[in-house]
């Protein structure tokens, strides 16, 4: 006598239905912010002067002895110099690094991007853990032994630079205000760089 098809099919989906909510715990493990890395510039970029480029890494749980810090640009644009070493950082301190960013050419749409090699602190992260999330500490802690040793993390300043209108930032208050002060010498109009320190 053949299997009754319609019932095995309801028990298989109920049984996936039952293990699967154990599964999603199991993949989605999140371990609170450890570090952050931003990234910004002191004046708006033109054709051939350079500009600072400022990265700024903080350190919200560990120490760590040294992070390495790179920009990644688009073609034709040059950093002097092209990585820095950035460190020691203590918890709860900072430390910035400043890059001279030389903009080769206009762009309709480009990127700054900055990568950071950051030794991981797992002693003093699995010990906030135990300390912050005691009922869910196992798993947790499990994640973070099986980080490896050095993670990378990418922060990027998006922009348009046109040789008629100059600079623009492109993030979702590039449009608030412009200010002809931040023009350069041939642009007629500049717009303010806007950083709001509760996002950034």
């Amino acid at each position: 006598m053949k299997p009754h098809r319609p019932l095995a099919i309801i028990l298989t989906v109920i049984l996936v239905l039952l293990l699967a909510p154990g599964a999603v715990d199991a993949a989605t493990v999140q371990i609170p912010e450890w570090f952050s890395l931003s990234v910004g510039m002191a004046a708006p970029p033109e054709p051939g002067k350079p500009v600072a480029v400022n990265v700024r890494l903080n350190m919200l749980t560990g120490d760590i002895a040294n992070a390495e810090v790179r920009p990644i640009l688009p073609e034709t644009w040059k950093s002097e110099p092209e990585k820095l070493s950035c460190g020691p950082v203590k918890e709860g301190g900072s430390a910035e690094v400043i890059f001279n960013v030389t903009p080769g050419s206009c762009l309709n749409q480009g990127s700054i991007v900055i990568e950071a090699i950051i030794p991981v602190p797992k002693a003093q992260i699995i010990g906030r853990i135990k300390k912050d999330f005691p009922e869910s500490a196992e798993g947790m802690i499990a994640a973070v032994n099986a980080w490896p040793d050095e993670t990378k993390r990418y922060s990027d300043l998006a922009f348009a630079l046109f040789a008629e209108e100059s600079f623009f930032p492109l993030t979702g208050d590039m449009w608030l205000a412009y200010d002809d002060s931040l023009a350069p010498e041939k642009g007629f109009r500049g717009p303010v760089y806007y950083e709001d320190t509760l996002i950034s």
